[in-house]
């Protein structure tokens, strides 16, 4: 009986310890969480304050010369932070033939706009992973997705990986989508 006490003691410090632990992680994943939605934050305003003039060899570019960029195949990437804050820019450059990848480029702010991000994924899902964290959880817009590449499952948040209404509208549209379904 000695012994079962004295188990039962070790076993109850032991989960008191776990405990401890798990909410020691919870206190840190919170605080990691605050601080990148801070630096988000912080990137942002960054990207909104920058107000600097776009040169290319000496001269000004324009708004046309940038739309000509674009529609010829020119990389977003390429372009100042003040072309990439453009929806009209952006827009056309992830509208082009295998451009959605583009959206990569795209301003924060531009990465959670849906119809942005929606004519990104037209061709293929695989933009979706630079796609805001709010949209990739939202799920009237993540069904839609889904509903034109099953496999757009696989950059869903968590909570939307484990909905039953998202996960079958997936494998109705592509059947080894299941393999992006949380566990």
């Amino acid at each position: 009986v000695a012994a079962l006490a004295k188990e039962k003691q070790s076993r109850k410090a032991s989960t008191k310890a776990l405990n401890h632990k798990i909410k020691t992680l919870d206190a840190k994943l919170a605080k990691e969480k605050k601080s990148a939605k801070k630096l988000k934050k912080k990137r942002n305003e960054e990207e909104d304050d920058d107000e600097e003039e776009d040169e290319f060899n000496g001269e000004e570019v324009h708004y046309a010369d940038i739309m000509e960029h674009v529609n010829n195949g020119g990389l977003l990437g390429l372009l100042h932070k003040k072309w990439r804050r453009n929806k009209n820019v952006v827009l056309a450059a992830v509208q082009r033939p295998m451009g959605g990848s583009q959206l990569e480029y795209a301003s924060s702010r531009l990465q959670g706009d849906e119809e942005v991000v929606r004519a990104a994924i037209e061709e293929e899902p695989y933009p979706l992973q630079w796609a805001s964290e709010e949209l990739r959880n939202n799920k009237e817009f993540m069904l839609k997705a889904v509903a034109l590449h099953g496999e757009a499952l696989e950059y869903a948040s968590d909570e939307l990986r484990n909905d039953e209404e998202v996960v079958l509208a997936a494998v109705e549209e592509w059947g080894p989508a299941l393999q992006y379904a949380s566990e």
